[in-house]
């Protein structure tokens, strides 16, 4: 028995008609679409919850609430090609009472939407250009987290961004924009976390760490492949600058 068929047989989700269901499911893709356009940030299983509430609140939310969002990742592959993904969100660190508190909690779920299309299919008919800018900025941004050791220091990484031409006061990027904007909303889109901490100098800075989304979509081999590739050109492009310097000598 399939997880969505053991959930339509609870008894509150076989009191809802034909109708109310349709309704319902409607309502969380509506939702989930919504949400991912205005700011691509991944939906809470709250969120989702705490909306069909107010779609329906006559009916018990809590026992109803999975099926509905089980029935619409279903909706979504089968008329859309796309995949409402399940992820578990990584936990900030924590200390003392309040890490033992949230050790025992149970990860909060949340969802965001990926497209099944091949890739090549889908950046040759459904990507914008400001889409291949946003995500090789991503791929850039997790590799230099992912090669630090899984989290780096505010400041080092906007030093080996500025090597690649993307500097931390850059309000008017020819690409990105505001930069700064940029790198807020890969905290957003939950690529990354950032948490206040002590810097190598003893004092106060910010770090960033891999989240959940970053884990999922770039997975250590495709990062360390980027970073191979990324490694070969700089060194094909130096080897050509030395030929270069050597036949005007």
């Amino acid at each position: 028995m399939s997880q969505l068929e053991s959930y339509a047989t609870q008894t509150n989700v076989q009191k809802l008609s034909e109708e109310e269901k349709h309704k319902l499911v409607a309502e969380v893709m509506r939702y989930m679409l919504f949400s991912q356009y205005r700011d691509g940030a991944p939906v809470t299983r709250t969120k989702l919850s705490e909306h069909l509430s107010k779609i329906a609140p006559e009916l018990k939310r809590a026992k109803v609430s999975s099926y509905i969002v089980a029935e619409a990742q279903v909706k979504f592959n089968e008329i859309f090609g796309i995949e409402m993904k399940e992820l578990s969100r990584k936990a900030q660190k924590k200390t003392g009472a309040a890490r033992t508190n949230l050790q025992a909690s149970e990860p909060t779920k949340e969802y965001v939407l990926k497209s099944l299309l091949p890739s090549k299919i889908r950046r040759q008919f459904i990507d914008r250009e400001e889409d291949h800018t946003f995500r090789g900025f991503v791929m850039a941004v997790v590799a230099l987290v992912s090669v630090s050791g899984g989290e780096i220091e505010e400041q080092v990484l906007w030093k080996h961004l500025a090597r690649l031409g993307v500097r931390h006061d850059d309000e008017a990027h020819p690409k990105l924009g505001n930069v700064r904007d940029t790198l807020n909303k890969l905290c957003l889109q939950r690529y990354l976390m950032k948490e206040k901490g002590v810097g190598s100098d003893g004092k106060d800075t910010f770090r960033y760490s891999l989240a959940e989304r970053a884990m999922d979509e770039l997975p250590t081999e495709k990062v360390d492949k980027y970073v191979t590739e990324l490694m070969r050109g700089h060194n094909d492009e130096d080897g050509n600058a030395a030929g270069e310097n050597g036949n005007t000598t």
